[in-house]
């Protein structure tokens, strides 16, 4: 399955398993689509880069909420603050891209409807 794929079959998922249907999509109107796309999106070598370099705190004050593998993922400051932390909820690259892409078609379906 190639990437277009596997993000519609993401986005079904989204909306069969987790009720997150274009209606629901509609009352998010400050970008928290987009935001969590973001989050998932950032390869976590630059999140660890940026509080490094003292250009991030990660946590965004909000604490550890994930654990994948061996590895502990602090909720990012970009994560939606009206979003439960336990909705963040990364996993391996390839699927971390997946969801941002399946937030990314949530985003324009969003603003297509309401333009």
């Amino acid at each position: 399955m190639n990437g277009a794929d596997r993000i519609a079959a993401e986005r079904m998922r989204q909306i069969e398993e987790e009720r997150w249907t274009p209606a629901h999509d509609e009352e998010h109107v400050h970008g928290e689509l987009a935001s969590a796309a973001v989050c998932y999106a950032m390869p976590q070598v630059l999140r660890k880069q940026a509080v490094r370099y003292g250009i991030a705190d990660v946590s965004g004050g909000r604490g550890e909420c994930a654990v994948y593998g061996n590895e502990r993922y602090l909720v990012p400051p970009e994560w939606p603050a009206a979003w439960h932390p336990s909705w963040w909820k990364p996993t391996d690259r390839i699927t971390n891209l997946v969801k941002a892409g399946a937030l990314i078609a949530a985003e324009i379906d969003r603003l297509l409807a309401s333009a």
